[in-house]
């Protein structure tokens, strides 16, 4: 795997990025550790929300880092580049055999077979990294024989950093009253938008802090001009955002999120969902468990709402965190 830094990274950040990155790929070339220090800047404190969301699969020199020759421990090195706990690995003892026993529980996976989650951890910490490529890509053409794949060309706004949650993995909140907190005007977002269709874009992605003084008529007129000027599709407000507007308009998720579909919204994002075992969550955040999220996206579908979700790894959490996720 290589990165793309995008345009959401600043010209002087993605040089320092790229520099790093290219010098952690002839290390691993050479069969060596990467040992570089994270770039300097805004990088070891953790990018922006907007420029972690142009971050993609190719460096502009489109070269790749083989992930057979990555450990976890360089893989770790290499992709954090915000200061957290270690994770910690929880490996089994591999036996003569041990490639015959995850190989047989991938053909398992193949054939529609449901593991246990011991049998998950064998196949997560023992597995070579191409047969389980192929696998998926193998379950992918199951699914989908048209032999269709797809992208979507979008843009994530984010209109304000004002956030009573506080997340200390989170280098973008401003709590309430800092200085440093900003709520983007109506205008600087059509721009940001307008700036999206000149490229050939067709969405934005657009998530905030938690804010506890916006009214939800700021969302609704939003998500109304939106669609009614630029006929986007509007993939908005993350489960944990719909949690916030519910504590502070005092209003169930399900009502909460009748007002923004009538308002325009088509989609939401599964930002927030990071890992969803609150052992590790709330030593994370304060707002927003598990559950709670989980109960957001089910309002959601209970409306014929689409979501997506995510998974965020390397920030303290066990292999038997990421299986129970």
């Amino acid at each position: 795997m290589a990165l793309r830094w995008g345009p959401g990274l600043r010209n002087r950040e993605a040089s320092s990025t790229m520099k790093w990155l290219h010098s952690f790929q002839a290390e691993m070339a050479r069969g060596g550790g990467a040992q570089d220090p994270a770039p300097s800047g805004r990088g070891r404190r953790g990018l922006q929300r907007e420029e972690i969301a142009q971050v993609s699969c190719f460096d502009e020199r489109e070269s790749v880092i083989p992930l057979r020759r990555i450990t976890r421990e360089r893989c770790t090195q290499a992709m954090t580049m915000t200061t957290m706990p270690p994770t910690t690995i929880t490996t089994t003892k591999t036996s003569t055999d041990s490639t015959s026993t995850w190989q047989s529980l991938l053909d398992r996976v193949g054939q529609g077979e449901h593991l246990t989650h011991e049998e998950w951890k064998i196949l997560i910490t023992e597995a070579e990294t191409e047969p389980l490529r192929q696998a998926a890509d193998e379950r992918r053409r199951q699914l989908h024989s048209d032999q269709v794949v797809t992208y979507v060309v979008d843009r994530n706004i984010n209109y304000t950093n004002v956030c009573f949650s506080v997340c200390n993995f989170c280098a973008f909140y401003r709590k309430p009253g800092d200085p440093d907190g900003y709520v983007l005007s109506y205008e600087e977002i059509y721009q940001k938008v307008e700036e999206m269709l000149a490229v050939g874009g067709s969405g934005i992605l657009m998530q905030g802090g938690l804010h506890p003084d916006l009214p939800l008529s700021y969302y609704t007129t939003l998500l109304r001009e939106l669609k009614q000027r630029y006929g986007i599709h509007l993939h908005c407000f993350s489960p944990t955002e719909i949690h916030g507007m519910s504590k502070t308009f005092g209003m169930d998720y399900t009502a909460v999120l009748r007002e923004l579909r009538a308002a325009g919204l088509d989609s939401i994002p599964g930002g927030g969902g990071e890992i969803l075992v609150d052992e590790i969550r709330r030593k994370r955040r304060t707002e927003c468990n598990g559950q709670e999220w989980l109960d957001a996206m089910e309002a959601a579908h209970r409306l014929g709402i689409p979501t997506t979700a995510t998974m965020m790894i390397g920030y303290g959490e066990t292999i038997d965190h990421r299986l129970t996720h």
